[in-house]
């Protein structure tokens, strides 16, 4: 077995063993409990989970959209692409996810339209610099297993 599988087992059973430890004081629970309380409350977990997996999806969708209109704009007004990537930096990073939060969700209102935006700023510049710039959408070797 090689470092990383061990390692994460390693993890497991010491996190088993530090929640026995310590059974009867509602402090920490193990894998072992908390594999039977996703596996009790699976129809919850799956409901929330699909609901999820839609905003995820959802922002993804308006992240890519948003990244092509960019490349458009970067095509077909090339002297004004700068100032308008400069204003988007601004608010996707100065701003953060947190502290915008709460803003979406007045702004939008209940349902999916505060979750994708933000899932939509999430993956907005990764695929703006791979379509704009050319390049991949991460530095290379991120994420390289290793």
């Amino acid at each position: 077995m090689s470092g990383r599988p061990l390692a994460g087992l390693l993890a497991l059973v010491l996190w088993e063993m530090a929640a026995r430890t310590l059974a009867g004081t509602h402090l920490l629970g193990g894998p072992v409990d908390t594999a039977g309380w996703l596996f009790q409350h699976r129809g919850l977990v799956g409901r929330a989970l699909a609901v999820t997996a839609g905003e995820a999806a959802l922002g993804l969708l308006v992240g890519t959209v948003a990244a092509v209109l960019l490349a458009a704009l970067a095509v077909l007004a090339p002297r004004r692409v700068g100032a308008v990537i400069s204003l988007l930096m601004l608010f996707l990073f100065c701003l953060p996810l947190v502290a915008t939060g709460p803003l979406l969700r007045v702004l939008w209102g209940p349902g999916l339209g505060a979750p994708g935006e933000a899932g939509g700023r999430g993956v907005y510049i990764p695929r703006d610099r791979a379509r704009v710039g050319g390049g991949p959408p991460a530095a290379p070797g991120w994420g390289a297993p290793g």
